[in-house]
Formats: C-alpha cells, sequence, structure tokens
C-alpha cells in the first residue's frame, strides 16, 4: 500500500516538477559521477599496496561539491583506503580534531602483544571495527538543507558516497545513476551485444520507454525520491524509490528497488 500511495503521489506532482530543479539534480550528480570516476589507484612500494592517488583526489574539493549539505563543524572528516588485495574500497570517516588513527591502531597493537603477522592481522580488524562502527562513519554526520537538491545531495552521499576507487571484487558494488534517455541509449549500445554480460534483450529494448530523469517530492512530514540505476556487474537497470523523514535523524528508507533489465558479468570479479 504504501508504495502504491508513493507513485500515486509522483504522479499527482509530476506535471508541476520544477525544470529548473531537474538540471540542477542532473548537473549535480554527472559532476559527481564524473569526479568518483576520475578517482585512481597507484601501487605504494614502501607499504606494497594500493592507495588513493592524491593526485587525482581531494577530499575537501570531494566534500565541496557537496553544497546543499551541513558537515558537522565538530568534526573532522577523513577517508582512508582498505587494500585486501583481492579486493578495496576506501571508507569516509569522522574523527576528533587530535584523533590519529595511525596511532589509534599501534596503541592498540601493542596492547595486544602480538608479533608478526598476528600483530598486522590484528591491527586490520582493529581498523575494520573502527571504520565499519556506525558512530564514526561520515555519513552519519551529514544533515540535508531543506531543498530538493539538498535531499537528493543527502541520499547520494549515505548511498554512494563511497563509490569510488573500487578494486577487483568491490567492483560488484559500484553503481552509477542513470540521468537522461541518452545515457539509456549508451547503456543498450554498449549491453546489447557484449560477450562479457549477458543481459535480457528485450527487456533492455524497453530502457528506452522510461524517463530516467531523478525524481524528487516533498510533502509535510517526508521527501520521496525514484531514481534509476545500473550495476552492471551484479543485477543490471533497476529503479529505487526512496522516502526520507524530514525532520532529524533524517531517517533514509528503500521502500522499493525494482529490476527493469537484468545485466550479469559472464566473469568474476
Amino acid at each position: 500500500m504504501k508504495i502504491k500511495i508513493v507513485f500515486f503521489v509522483i504522479l499527482l506532482y509530476l506535471s508541476n516538477f520544477d525544470s529548473k530543479a531537474q538540471v540542477n539534480n542532473i548537473d549535480f550528480i554527472r559532476t559527481l559521477q564524473e569526479y568518483q570516476d576520475s578517482v585512481k589507484l597507484k601501487y605504494d612500494r614502501e607499504r606494497q599496496e594500493d592507495i588513493i592517488d592524491k593526485n587525482t583526489f581531494d577530499l575537501d574539493r570531494y566534500l565541496a561539491l557537496f553544497d546543499e549539505l551541513n558537515f558537522n563543524e565538530n568534526l573532522t572528516f577523513d577517508y582512508v583506503f582498505i587494500d585486501n588485495f583481492l579486493d578495496g574500497n576506501p571508507y569516509l570517516y569522522v574523527r576528533d580534531s587530535g584523533f590519529n588513527l595511525n596511532q589509534y591502531l599501534i596503541d592498540s597493537a601493542n596492547s595486544s602483544n602480538l608479533d608478526g603477522a598476528k600483530r598486522n592481522q590484528f591491527m586490520y580488524r582493529v581498523l575494520y571495527s573502527y571504520l565499519n562502527d556506525s558512530i564514526n562513519q561520515a555519513r552519519n554526520y551529514v544533515t540535508p538543507k531543506e531543498t530538493e537538491n539538498g535531499y537528493l545531495q543527502y541520499l547520494f552521499f549515505y548511498e554512494l558516497g563511497e563509490n569510488f576507487a573500487l578494486k577487483w571484487h568491490a567492483c560488484a558494488r559500484e553503481r552509477h545513476i542513470i540521468l537522461t534517455k541518452a545515457d539509456i541509449e549508451t547503456i543498450i549500445a554498449e549491453y546489447r551485444d557484449n560477450q562479457w554480460y549477458t543481459v535480457q534483450k528485450e527487456s533492455l529494448m524497453q530502457l528506452t520507454k522510461i524517463d530516467p530523469t531523478p525524481v524528487v517530492i516533498f510533502n509535510a512530514e517526508n521527501c520521496t525520491i525514484v531514481w534509476y540505476e545500473i550495476n552492471e556487474h551484479s543485477n543490471g537497470v533497476y529503479r529505487s524509490t526512496y522516502i526520507i523523514n524530514r525532520f532529524p535523524p533524517y531517517k533514509i528508507e528503500l521502500i522499493e528497488k525494482k529490476i527493469l533489465a537484468e545485466i550479469n558479468a559472464a566473469f568474476l570479479y
């Protein structure tokens, strides 16, 4: 019933949807995704692992792109890349200004009385636990401004803020927002006869009938956002519908994820 109500509201307001807001939404997501795609990895010989190339990624510049978000001013936003050889991905986290994550790991390891490989494994477990603790995750310390783009940016940061510099197996979770019919045409051309992917060609061609422009609709208590995504490594093209509460803590709920065309990689990551 909730889903039916949401789409009734979308149809009711769609004819009055602000075209200028649509353009702003598209421009914002396009800029963010282009920046994310430009981030590169490089091999650090001293650490013997891949790291993010700082020539291609600047955290302050990246966060500045989210100009309709409020960032907690009492905390420092930071990032770290974890390379597990078979996969790798960045984490955005927050810390007190005087906190040093590397020193925290060293102090934890020193207290464990372990040496060699066991010490390194212990430090990794401590790091992984720290970064996956919700109290340290950056996405929990941003709030949207009361604008359409504010809520769109909030959802993007929460869902896709770490969607860059993904390595090998981590690529299976890579997602891109589809923005225009031209994007749809590009997807069809790329995957319709691609030997590296299995696709439902009929469903793929049906994508030409949709308008993938992200839709953002307010009511008194909630904000509904509908956008189209592609994950070519996992399930294909789908439509996602979210409801965001307009009051703290701005809870996000995914109420529908509908597959429109299956695209699956015919190889393993």
